[in-house]
C-alpha cells in the first residue's frame, strides 16, 4: 500500500497508464488527504474516463465510488474505493463493467457501476418518502371531501 495524497494518486494512475499491468494486477493507496469523491472526478477529467457508482448513500445522495480510465481496446483501470480512506487500481479487460447510465443531477455524466432497482439506488428512504407524499396528498383529499359534504 502507498501513502499519498491527491497529486501522488494521480501520478501512479499516469503511471499505470504509461506501463499498463496485466489484467487482474492490483494497488492499494492510502489517500491522507480525505475527498474521494474529488479524487475520482479529478482522475475522470484529467484522463478522460468516465466516473461510476457502485451504491447510493441513503441520507445524503449519490456519491461516486470508482473511476474508469481507459487504456487501450483490451484493457481499463478500474479505480476504486476500499473503506473510506483507501483507493484501489484494477487492471481490468474492456467492457468487464457494463454501467447503465441513470441521471443523477448534479453530475449528468455519472455512470452506475450495476444496474438494479430504485430502490437498491436510493434505499429505503426514497421509497418511503414517495409513500408518505401520497399518504399526504390522499389525507388532504379526504379532509377536503369532509368538509365539502357539511
Amino acid at each position: 500500500m502507498i501513502g499519498s495524497g491527491h497529486e501522488q494518486i494521480i501520478s501512479v494512475v499516469q503511471d499505470w497508464l504509461n506501463h499498463p499491468r496485466e489484467n487482474g494486477k492490483t494497488l492499494e493507496l492510502w489517500d491522507t488527504t480525505g475527498g474521494m469523491i474529488e479524487i475520482f472526478y479529478q482522475i475522470k477529467k484529467q484522463f478522460n474516463g468516465r466516473v461510476a457508482l457502485i451504491s447510493g448513500n441513503n441520507n445524503k445522495g449519490v456519491n461516486p465510488k470508482a473511476a474508469i480510465i481507459p487504456i487501450d481496446s483490451t484493457s481499463e483501470i478500474l479505480i476504486s474505493s476500499v473503506g473510506d480512506e483507501k483507493i484501489k487500481l484494477e487492471s481490468i479487460p474492456t467492457g468487464t463493467v457494463q454501467p447503465t447510465i441513470y441521471a443523477d443531477l448534479t453530475h449528468p455524466d455519472v455512470m452506475w457501476l450495476y444496474s438494479s432497482r430504485i430502490k437498491e439506488h436510493f434505499g429505503e428512504s426514497f421509497i418511503e418518502t414517495i409513500f408518505f407524499i401520497f399518504m399526504f396528498i390522499f389525507g388532504l383529499g379526504t379532509i377536503f371531501l369532509v368538509f365539502y359534504e357539511l
